[in-house]
């Protein structure tokens, strides 16, 4: 039975004459967690935004369960189940938790925006957000914020949300794009642990970009590492931490 979920071949993209992504192959398995690992400038967020049809590629393909998605736009990417994550706590800030989470999920089932004056479209959705959330809001531990206002929770809370959000979308598998950024090390951890859940509890598989490598380490089933927008290497974390290329570009010094 094959295994392969994620399938990015010869990938490449450029910007002028510089090439963010270069000749980029790697593939991600069912049931894992996959971490992406680089100094900054390394291409990891612009692989991400090639994956999902954010930037055309200019060279190479994706394909996802299977299927070729390269050049497909970011809402069809989304409906096959590939959602994103991003940087930022990207929330409606004026809204209460409940309501954010709700919006996503709506939309979530009607595709796109012309789907709204589909007949019955938008009573569905409605319906299957409200088990959504309620679902999602225990999942994640916001339920005793659900009333509260977005914009006035503490960030790693935003952070959070703004990983629930995504999840209202269904997915079978989430990029994630260094979801622990800006984050205390008490909040790196409950992110961690929100991580291995939503591969554990939730079947969803997850590819993490993230700099903070303790937290790759320990959530990670392989780590692939970049540089320049090449893989240095792909491998279990204990292997990675010791690759001497992977030291020498970013690592530093040897982890143990």
């Amino acid at each position: 039975m094959n295994d392969v979920v994620l399938e990015v071949a010869g990938l490449s993209k450029a910007f002028g004459g510089v090439h963010a992504i270069n000749d980029l192959s790697f593939t991600t398995r069912r049931g894992e967690i996959l971490g992406v690992i680089g100094p900054n400038g390394s291409g990891k967020t612009t692989l991400f935004n090639v994956i999902t049809g954010v930037m055309p590629a200019t060279a190479g393909s994706v394909r996802f369960r299977g299927e070729a998605i390269t050049g497909l736009p970011t809402d069809a990417i989304s409906r096959r189940g590939l959602i994103r994550t991003f940087q930022s706590a990207t929330v409606f800030k004026n809204e209460t938790v409940y309501e954010n989470i709700r919006r996503s999920s709506i939309f979530g089932c009607i595709g796109k925006p012309s789907w709204f004056f589909r007949p019955g479209v938008v009573a569905n959705g409605q319906r299957r957000a409200k088990e959504t959330v309620a679902e999602l809001l225990e999942f994640s531990g916001l339920s005793d914020v659900a009333t509260t206002v977005a914009g006035t929770l503490p960030y790693g809370k935003q952070k959070i949300l703004g990983v629930v959000i995504a999840l209202a979308q269904q997915p079978t598998q989430l990029l994630m794009d260094e979801p622990a950024a800006g984050l205390n090390p008490t909040e790196t951890l409950a992110m961690g642990q929100l991580v291995a859940q939503i591969r554990d509890k939730r079947s969803i598989d997850v590819v993490l970009v993230e700099h903070d490598i303790k937290m790759v380490t320990s959530v990670c089933d392989r780590i692939l590492a970049l540089n320049y927008g090449k893989a240095i290497a792909i491998d279990v974390p204990a292997k990675i931490v010791r690759h001497p290329e992977v030291i020498d570009a970013y690592l530093g010094v040897d982890h143990e």
